[in-house]
C-alpha cells in the first residue's frame, strides 16, 4: 500500500511540473547547476507569489478522490476509519514533503532563469495584473480541457494521417477490441 500511496503522490506533483509545458526543456548548462543565493532568494519569492503551495493544495483537492478510489480498490473491505485513515495519510505525507518540493522548484527555477527574467516574473506575478492571472487560472482550465477533448477526434485523424505518410498503414493489422 505505501507504494501505491508513493506512487500516486509522486504522478500528482509530476502531473503539476507539467502544467503548461510544451516540449521537454533543454538541457541544464553547467554554470546553471549551482543557483546563486540571491537567485535562489527571487526564486522563492516568486513560487510564494505564484500560489505555488496552494496550486499543489488545489492540485491534491482535486486528485484525490481518483487516488482514492484506486487505493480503496485494492483492498477488499475496507472501513470508513480504514479509508479515512488512508486519506489522511496521503494528505499528511503530501504536507510533509510539500517543502522539500518547493525547495526543489526553487532551486529548478533558479537554474532555468537568469536573474533579470527572475525579477521581471516576480514583478508581473506580484502586480494586479498576474495576480489576476492567477486569479483566472482555474476558470479557463475547465474550458480548455473540453476544448482539447473535443480536438480529440482530429487530433486522432491527423496521428493516423502522419503514421500512414511514415508507414504502410495497409500492412498494419488493427488490436482486437477487449469486451
Amino acid at each position: 500500500m505505501k507504494r501505491s500511496i508513493a506512487a500516486g503522490v509522486a504522478a500528482v506533483l509530476l502531473a503539476l511540473a507539467s502544467v503548461g509545458q510544451a516540449a521537454p526543456p533543454p538541457p541544464m548548462t553547467p554554470a546553471a547547476s549551482q543557483p546563486s543565493a540571491a537567485a535562489l532568494a527571487v526564486s522563492r519569492d516568486l513560487l510564494r507569489v505564484m500560489r505555488m503551495k496552494e496550486l499543489i493544495d488545489q492540485s491534491m483537492a482535486a486528485l484525490m478522490p481518483q487516488l482514492m478510489q484506486s487505493e480503496y480498490r485494492r483492498y477488499q473491505g475496507l472501513t470508513s476509519a480504514q479509508r479515512t485513515a488512508i486519506n489522511d495519510a496521503v494528505v499528511d505525507a503530501i504536507r510533509a514533503i510539500t517543502p522539500a518540493y518547493l525547495e526543489k522548484a526553487a532551486v529548478i527555477y533558479a537554474q532555468t532563469f537568469t536573474m533579470e527574467e527572475l525579477q521581471a516574473l516576480l514583478a508581473f506575478y506580484s502586480s494586479p495584473v498576474g495576480q489576476s492571472f492567477l486569479d483566472k487560472q482555474p476558470l479557463i482550465l475547465a474550458p480548455l480541457q473540453v476544448a482539447m477533448t473535443s480536438l480529440m477526434p482530429q487530433l486522432e485523424r491527423e496521428m493516423e494521417k502522419s503514421l500512414c505518410r511514415r508507414l504502410d498503414c495497409r500492412t498494419l493489422t488493427p488490436a482486437q477490441q477487449q469486451s
